[in-house]
């Protein structure tokens, strides 16, 4: 039970529509600074540890038996309100349970733990220190790791114990003796894909293209809510329109998401799009490793990237303030899931 006698309420992840609603569930001492609405725990369900999530607290409406929660699965809160709302709206719209749909809003986040780091080695001693350490008997091992990180600063660890001939053992236990120390500095998981295609000079739009590009930029510019379909044949410049689209959302501090029918399109606009954009573009699929997809949704969430492009699932990017949204071949069947 928290303060008040309140109780935390919990979407359990159950794939039924029978019983989508929140359950009442007590917080013990030791997770009242850790249980917030948006975390994702683990409760007692039907005699199984189910995960769940909070988005809540309140009293049931009858005496009823309340279980407490065993533990907390992930560090911080894995969505916002707004994402919760957005959950609620697709399980009433498109007959899913809301924790399938905060599921497919939250999937990067929950199959990676958090980013991945690189460690760079440096000797912790300089001067006499150093020389008598050096000169102190050793194991082979040990002498060519700490003579290697003093010619070599900043190696990684696989860089360093490749280059004195050790194992990572040996620097773990140069490390606790205090003879090497390390930064520990995070790498960005990039997805394979393209170099950026070269941006060319500006060139004058069609009169076709202009009618196009006008309504939109008004819209962006009032931000009002609209819709406009985009018609072209093959060639027409339909990709030069999202662009400069794109360009005035950001130009007025918003983020745009585009998507793709397929995974085989992806490289081509992702060439087009970074030669635009550069790094502040993220690529969202389902054919990148989980870390990969966990660094990029990351980075839109951040607003390190303030354009995301991929197939269907890229619409869940966590965005912080989108203002364009772009389904290019919107006709294609591939956005459509028939079926369950």
């Amino acid at each position: 039970m928290c303060e008040d006698g309140f109780y935390a309420e919990v979407i359990v992840e159950i794939p039924t529509r029978k019983l989508d609603r929140s359950f009442h569930y007590g917080v013990p001492p030791s997770l009242v600074d850790k249980v917030r609405p948006g975390a994702r725990v683990l409760v007692p369900f039907r005699g199984k540890n189910l995960p769940g999530y909070v988005v809540g607290f309140g009293s049931p409406e009858k005496e009823v038996n309340i279980k407490d929660i065993k533990g907390v699965l992930d560090e911080g809160p894995v969505f916002t309100p707004d994402l919760l709302e957005l959950a609620r709206w697709m399980s009433a719209s498109y007959l899913c349970s809301s924790a399938e749909a905060l599921n497919l809003l939250v999937t990067p986040r929950l199959k990676v733990k958090g980013r991945r780091e690189e460690r760079h080695y440096y000797c912790a001693l300089a001067g006499e220190e150093l020389a008598g350490a050096l000169q102190k008997r050793r194991s082979p091992g040990q002498a060519a790791a700490l003579k290697k990180a003093v010619e070599c600063p900043g190696l990684t660890g696989r860089e360093l114990a490749v280059a004195a001939g050790v194992s990572s053992a040996v620097l773990t236990g140069l490390v606790k003796k205090g003879l090497l120390t390390f930064s520990a500095d995070t790498v960005r998981r990039c997805p394979a894909g393209p170099a950026a295609a070269p941006p060319g000079d500006p060139f004058r739009l069609t009169a076709g293209q202009e009618a196009a590009l006008g309504p939109v930029k008004d819209a962006l510019l009032s931000g009002a809510f609209k819709t406009f379909l985009l018609y072209g044949v093959t060639g027409s410049g339909k990709t030069e329109v999202y662009l400069r689209s794109i360009d005035r959302a950001l130009a007025l501090g918003r983020g745009a998401v585009a998507l793709v029918p397929e995974i085989a399109l992806t490289p081509q606009m992702v060439g087009q799009f970074r030669g635009r954009f550069g790094d502040r573009v993220a690529v969202l699929h389902s054919g990148l490793s989980d870390g990969e997809r966990y660094d990029e949704w990351r980075r839109v969430q951040e607003g390190t990237a303030a354009v995301a492009l991929g197939t269907r699932s890229a619409v869940f990017a966590p965005m912080p303030r989108p203002g364009l949204f772009i389904i290019d071949e919107e006709h294609e069947p591939s956005y459509k899931q028939i079926g369950r």
